[in-house]
């Protein structure tokens, strides 16, 4: 069996924890260490994570785009949410799925300042759903490793 990548990452942090970091009298070695290991494991934790994190923010900014280019009115903005709604990575590579992403989000940006600045009932009911997609998109990036 071949390990995993989260696998190795998370074994080379415990090992540092467990075993290199007692080891050590210097203070600044020990918190050096104690951050190479906090940084192992959270490569680990985002290695395991990270397409399924960023397909997720993917799938509901679509989501979004395609139930707000059926409300907006006429229009350029319309035009890109109803692009966006159709908007796929082009692989799920990590660096496809972020140039994906963050082309995604620049449009949600742009499309939840009109909402906001918009008091029908419509917009109003779009502003809570970006507002949940926002929430749930950082609960889906905290690291169960963090210290904090």
């Amino acid at each position: 069996m071949n390990p995993t990548v989260n696998d190795v990452l998370g074994a080379l942090s415990g090992h540092l924890f467990s075993e290199v970091l007692p080891l050590l009298s210097a203070s600044y070695a020990q918190a050096d260490t104690m951050m190479a290991a906090l940084l192992l494991a959270g490569a680990a934790e985002e290695y395991g994570r990270a397409a399924e994190v960023r397909s997720a923010d993917i799938r509901e900014m679509r989501e979004l785009f395609a139930e707000a280019a059926r409300r907006l009115p006429p229009g350029a903005l319309r035009d890109r949410v109803a692009a966006a709604a159709a908007h796929e990575a082009k692989s799920l590579r990590i660096a496809d799925l972020d140039a994906c992403r963050d082309e995604l989000a620049g449009t949600l940006i742009a499309l939840h300042g009109t909402v906001e600045a918009t008091r029908e009932t419509w917009a109003c009911e779009l502003d809570a759903r970006i507002w949940q997609h926002l929430r749930a998109s950082t609960q889906r990036r905290a690291m169960a490793t963090s210290p904090f």
